[in-house]
């Protein structure tokens, strides 16, 4: 018939759907939404599955500003060395961050990389100068360039290296 649209899906998370649905329509988007957003987290993974489908998940899960000022640190991986100084940066691809340089019991040409995926660090590449207080940027194309930083005789360092990790 004309006007209806008819969708053959059937099971409780559907009613459970289409309940929400005629309370979105009776109560507005607030009220019906913190319903969907109390369920347990499997359920609600599974609601949010079945709204993407129907292309209305935004209106229930929106998606909330980072707030900053709210964030708490928990502690995280123990680095390999002690380091004051050092530099990081993340590296392409979300692979990982590169922690370089800084001074433990000397100024250090080592690097470290935290591995996103087993949230621990392993060596990485050594710099050609050792350094502290050095800085990097990642470039466009991938590349680390490190810069700067001083000597073990705190002279100034007018240096740049380049790491290619592709």
């Amino acid at each position: 018939a004309e006007g209806r649209v008819v969708i053959r899906r059937s099971g409780a998370l559907f009613e459970y759907l289409l309940d929400f649905l005629r309370d979105y329509r009776r109560l507005g988007e607030g009220k019906a939404g913190s319903s969907i957003r109390a369920l347990p987290p499997d359920q609600a993974r599974l609601m949010r599955t079945e709204l993407e489908y129907y292309g209305i998940a935004e209106a229930v899960f929106p998606k909330r500003p980072f707030r900053i000022h709210q964030a708490t640190f928990s502690p995280g991986p123990g680095m390999l060395q002690r380091r004051a100084g050092c530099g990081a940066v993340v590296l392409p691809n979300k692979r990982g961050v590169l922690v370089m340089g800084g001074q433990h019991t000397h100024d250090a040409h080592d690097t470290e990389i935290l591995d996103w995926h087993t949230k621990t660090f392993k060596m990485g590449p050594m710099l050609g100068s050792a350094r502290h207080h050095g800085m990097a940027v990642v470039l466009a194309d991938g590349r680390v360039v490190v810069m700067g930083g001083y000597e073990s005789d705190n002279q100034a360092l007018s240096t740049t290296e380049v790491l290619d990790p592709r």
